[in-house]
């Protein structure tokens, strides 16, 4: 499930705007993880066309459910 929380638009730069939710899903043994997204979408200059999409996960919350992929 994915629930918005806000939707962050610039107050000078018309190109990027940022769009804030909540993730959540359940893993195969019925464990729920839930972490907070923020995705950053710059849009191609004159248009309303995303050129490029970032995407910003806070999982250090779940990483001891889910794992770090990161630590060897």
């Amino acid at each position: 499930m994915i629930a918005s929380i806000d939707v962050f638009l610039p107050s000078g730069d018309q190109r990027h705007a940022v769009a804030y939710f909540r993730h959540e899903w359940t893993e195969k043994d019925g464990t729920l993880i839930t972490f907070n997204v923020m995705d950053l979408f710059e849009f191609r200059s004159g248009t309303d066309k995303v050129g490029a999409l970032t995407l910003i996960y806070d999982t250090h919350a779940i990483r001891q459910t889910a794992g770090n992929k990161y630590e060897s």
